[in-house]
C-alpha cells in the first residue's frame, strides 16, 4: 500500500485555492423594481479537476478497492480506474456522486471541507446553505 501524503491532500487549502476568488464569480442581477440580488457561479471545471486529483487518496483513506468504488457509484471498475488515473474525465453528475459519497463518510468528510471540494457557493446553489 502506498503511503498517503496528507500534505498533498491539503494542497488546495494551504495554497489558498479554496478562496472565494477561485471558486466563485459573484455577479449582480436586478429585476425591475427589485433590490439587487447576488447570484453565485460555481467553477465546475475547477472542482471536477480537484476531485480527479484527489480520488486516489480519498479512496485509500476509506480502504476500498477500485471495484468496490465503482459498485458504490454505479460505474464499471475500468471506468473508475480511468478517471482515477487521469485517462478519462468526469462530468458534473459524476463529480456530485463522488462529492456526496466522500462528504457523507466520516473518514473523508473533514478532507472534503479542507480541500474546498464543497464550497459554500455550491451549497447555496444546491439550496443547502
Amino acid at each position: 500500500m502506498k503511503y498517503l501524503q496528507i500534505s498533498s491532500l491539503k494542497k488546495t487549502y494551504e495554497a489558498g485555492l479554496s478562496d472565494v476568488r477561485y471558486l466563485t464569480d459573484p455577479f449582480y442581477k436586478k429585476a425591475e423594481g427589485e433590490k439587487p440580488q447576488i447570484q453565485v457561479k460555481v467553477d465546475e471545471r475547477w472542482l471536477i479537476k480537484e476531485m480527479e486529483n484527489d480520488l486516489l487518496s480519498l479512496r485509500h483513506i476509506l480502504g476500498i478497492s477500485c471495484k468496490e468504488m465503482g459498485q458504490v457509484l454505479g460505474i464499471e471498475e475500468d471506468d473508475y480506474r480511468a478517471i482515477e488515473a487521469g485517462e478519462a474525465g468526469m462530468d458534473w453528475d459524476m463529480f456530485l456522486s463522488f462529492l456526496f459519497f466522500f462528504k457523507y463518510n466520516s473518514k473523508t468528510e473533514p478532507l472534503v471541507e479542507a480541500l474546498g471540494l464543497y464550497p459554500n457557493a455550491l451549497k447555496e446553489r444546491i439550496g443547502i446553505g
